[in-house]
């Protein structure tokens, strides 16, 4: 997958992916489930982590022709925040779901869902479209359709404004 960069300085300050190519992504994380041996294995549901990760979650469910919810939850709003409480999250059908957003960047909200949800007796797989390369990760997603670097600058979705 391709992507239009904007340097600063000969560093990549933004990037903006198309909507095709936000497409194209989903299609290679679903053809990846269904065809390799991946591991993840059937997936009864599709969890989109709002805002980012439901572009991708919609696309995903039509794609793999799986329900999909949606859960509000995100680690940068912080522990006191009433919406971050585990007794406040969806519950969703089924014994597997596939959590789903558009980057994994630090990890701290995909690894806090994934715990919570395998709490509650889910068997739970991950997909970003864009995934960070740390160093020492906290979390590394199940799949992904586009790795980069911790230092790749801002990515500027199409469903996003600038």
């Amino acid at each position: 997958m391709s992507v239009t960069t904007h340097m600063n300085n000969g560093f990549v300050k933004y990037t903006h992916p198309t909507y095709n190519e936000i497409q194209m992504a989903c299609r290679h994380i679903a053809e990846f489930i269904h065809y390799n041996d991946s591991g993840i294995g059937k997936v009864d549901n599709i969890v989109g982590i709002t805002r980012g990760g439901l572009m991708p979650a919609v696309e995903l469910s039509h794609l793999m022709n799986i329900p999909m919810e949606t859960v509000n939850y995100s680690s940068k709003d912080g522990a006191g925040d009433d919406k971050n409480h585990a007794n406040e999250l969806p519950n969703v059908k089924g014994n597997s779901i596939l959590l789903v957003d558009d980057i994994c960047d630090s990890g701290h909200t995909l690894k806090e869902l994934k715990e919570i949800y395998e709490g509650r007796g889910y068997n739970v797989f991950t997909a970003v479209i864009y995934y960070k390369t740390q160093t020492k990760p906290v979390f590394n997603p199940d799949v992904w359709a586009v790795n980069i670097s911790q230092n790749f600058g801002w990515i500027i979705f199409p469903h996003e404004t600038q």
